[in-house]
Order: structure tokens, then sequence, then C-alpha cells
């Protein structure tokens, strides 16, 4: 069973700030679900604790078509739907949840 991103990530959010490091406008190569769910693997894929210039970079590594302000919105929408944590202790590291996980490998029930 193929699952889909949460409903309330269906809707971009406006008036989030963050820095840019890209340049340029965001492309339509990457649908909005491919976009959020590659912010989630990178978490889900690594184990690590990172915070949202080092989830973009590597993103971008990977391919991403997304600006660094992008990183920001996905992850304030993930952290309300439980599929990312911040870290206590850290100046705005996240970590992906035992929930991220299980959504991102298609076992949440």
């Amino acid at each position: 069973m193929k699952t889909t991103m949460p409903e309330c990530m269906d809707y971009i959010m406006v008036g989030e700030s963050g820095d840019n490091n890209s340049g340029g406008n965001e492309s339509e190569d990457m649908g909005k679900e491919e976009r959020v769910r590659q912010v989630l693997g990178l978490l889900v894929e690594s184990g690590l604790h990172l915070p949202p210039n080092v989830i973009f970079h590597n993103c971008k590594e990977r391919g991403a078509t997304f600006e660094r302000r992008t990183v920001n919105r996905y992850l304030k929408e993930l952290l309300q739907e439980g599929y990312v944590e911040r870290v206590d202790g850290t100046d705005g590291f996240y970590r992906a949840t035992t929930k991220g996980r299980e959504y991102y490998f298609g076992d949440e029930k």
C-alpha cells in the first residue's frame, strides 16, 4: 500500500523566513511530496541529528531542486506531523522520530 503525505502537506506555508543559499527560483522538477520526502529521508537514512543548512546542502548533493528556505518550511510541517523532532540541547538540530521512520519506510498504520 502506497502512503501519501498528510493533508497538511498539500499546501506551502508562506511567510516563513530563512536563508537562501541557492539563488534562483524553485524548480517544478520535483513535486512537493517528493521534496518533503527527500528532507525526511535524509534524516531517516543518515540517523544523524542535523541542522537545516546541512540538510539543505546534502539534499542539493542528492539532486534536490528546492531552495534553502524551503527546508525550514518542510521541517516545520514534518515537526507538526510528528515525523521529526528538535534535538534538546542543540541549536536547531533535527532528527527523525520513530513515526517518521515508519512513515518513510511505509510501515505507518
